[in-house]
């Protein structure tokens, strides 16, 4: 059964293990890494942890997203302030 997270509505449990994006609302460049787990109260409402490449654990109060070829190299043409304005 896939449970939808109500703060991150298109992130469910059965996306876990999946590559996501991370877009903070800092001026960082993008995150690239695994949705690990939902950390918090409940599954359905906790935050995503992102592990990165270097396995380093992401607690991401920013835009986690669904990895996409295509789309990450299309959000690399845009400025941060674009790339939150745009998935925001």
């Amino acid at each position: 059964m896939s449970l939808k997270n109500p703060i991150f509505p298109w992130l469910k449990t059965d996306m876990i293990g999946q590559q996501v994006i991370v877009r903070s609302n800092e001026d960082d460049p993008l995150l690239v890494g695994m949705l690990d787990r939902f950390e918090g109260p409940t599954v359905t409402g906790g935050v995503p942890v992102v592990k990165d490449a270097n396995n380093k654990e992401w607690w991401c109060s920013g835009i986690v997203f669904p990895f996409s070829q295509k789309f990450y190299a299309f959000l690399n043409t845009l400025t941060p302030q674009e790339q939150w304005e745009l998935l925001s």
